[in-house]
């Protein structure tokens, strides 16, 4: 879980860690997603994924546009 909050991993480590399953001793862990589309972004949301319990930051997506 103390990864989790490490903002200096490696880009393989944090991608690794978000794309496969926690631990079962971590358990569940509730997140939120927010969606911004004021301005300019009302075309391309910018989404932000924070943990519910504490409202940490832990990543953040934009709508490409093609």
């Amino acid at each position: 879980m103390s990864r989790l909050f490490n903002p200096y991993l490696p880009l393989e480590e944090l991608r690794d860690m978000y794309m496969k399953p926690l631990p079962a001793l971590i358990g569940q862990v509730q997140c939120t997603i927010t969606r911004s589309k004021s301005g300019f972004d009302r075309l391309f949301p910018k989404y932000t994924l924070n943990l519910s319990n504490g409202n940490k930051y832990m990543l953040t997506g934009k709508k490409r546009s093609f």
